[in-house]
């Protein structure tokens, strides 16, 4: 009897079985695209944003005893919006001599034949979610996504986030520790939030690398006493007592990211920063006034469950398909896009050459 195992037409086995992928370790860390933004699971391919605005509430104003209020009109702004999905896909051909074999009698040699199956399969999930959280990196640090197609070379679109362009910020180098001023800078861009959105940047996001130039620096040494440390080092709470709202600041320190396509190389040399160095994204609360600054939306896959059948499924998808050659797919599809709903609330600074 044929081995089943790997049975390549399962298709909500296929997804479950591609969960796992070999990466290296600052792989593995946790993805700051998904904690700046919402991943929001919807089935329309166009997403429409209302938002309606009122105007501050002021003062009431005063009144004679016995005299007719003041008639109150209330001030309303209406916005509306909307995005739409883009898919993100690719597959893989499974060759048949590869797949005879995962129908072996043989349950070692149709094991071995399969697990190539599925670590192509894997591959390509991590590849779909590395796009995904590009996507919202992208648009994050700046303020716009450019998306090209690789079958219609001459097609695409630009998304634009309305970013103001004062929330883009040349701060000082931290680079150079005696003229680095990266106490300054981050005041400077916590009150650039609060005029804008109404609460100070509370969310301070970079790598390891962009905090270490922080620290270092001559302006965070020197705020110092000289007698309550063995060694002059500034600790978080030091940084935090010299900025605006400082027991509500939270740091985020990850030099987490990903390896391009066909590197063997696992040491720090081969990855891809989520955050680049010399970057720094600073963010108001989150979610604020109730509503996520940034959102992924996660939408529907048409998944063939069957010779003449399809469903549609949610989320990142691995299933099989055939040609009118009889060539076996192994195909992975996700259909998504990110949105910023709240521009004013996030600011970049560029803090290095």
């Amino acid at each position: 009897m044929a081995n089943t195992t790997f049975n390549v037409w399962d298709q909500a086995r296929n997804t479950a079985r591609i969960r796992m992928s070999a990466q290296i370790v600052l792989e593995q860390q946790a993805r700051p695209a998904r904690q700046l933004s919402t991943m929001v699971a919807t089935t329309d391919d166009k997403i429409v944003m209302e938002r309606m605005h009122v105007a501050a509430a002021g003062i009431a104003p005063f009144k004679a005893i016995g005299a007719t209020p003041v008639i109150y009109a209330p001030r309303f702004k209406f916005e509306e919006s909307a995005i739409e999905l883009i898919q993100i896909s690719e597959m893989y051909p499974i060759d048949e001599r590869k797949y005879r074999l995962t129908q072996s009698g043989d349950p070692k040699i149709a094991e071995r034949a399969g697990l190539d199956i599925q670590l192509a399969a894997r591959n390509m999930a991590l590849r779909n979610e590395n796009r995904s959280d590009l996507m919202v990196m992208t648009a994050i640090l700046t303020g716009a996504l450019t998306i090209g197609f690789e079958d219609e070379l001459d097609q695409g679109l630009t998304i634009s986030y309305d970013y103001t362009g004062t929330h883009f910020v040349n701060a000082s180098d931290w680079n150079v520790p005696g003229s680095a001023t990266p106490l300054t800078d981050i005041r400077a861009t916590q009150q650039l939030l609060a005029d804008d959105a109404g609460d100070y940047g509370l969310h301070i996001w970079m790598n390891s690398e962009t905090w270490e130039d922080l620290i270092w620096s001559d302006q965070a040494k020197a705020l110092l006493t000289g007698t309550d440390r063995a060694q002059n080092i500034p600790q978080r709470a030091d940084v935090n007592a010299r900025l605006l709202e400082g027991e509500r600041i939270q740091w985020h320190v990850t030099s987490a990211g990903w390896r391009s396509e066909g590197s063997y190389v696992r040491g720090r040399t081969a990855l891809n920063k989520w955050i680049p160095d010399n970057k720094v994204i600073m963010t108001t609360a989150d979610p604020f006034e109730g509503e996520p600054l940034v959102e992924m939306f996660d939408g529907m896959v048409l998944v063939r469950t069957g010779f003449d059948t399809r469903t549609l499924r949610q989320g990142n998808q691995t299933y099989a398909r055939i040609d009118d050659s009889d060539t076996l797919y192994n195909v992975n599809t996700s259909t998504r896009m990110p949105r910023i709903n709240r521009p004013e609330c996030i600011a970049i600074m560029d803090v290095g050459p």
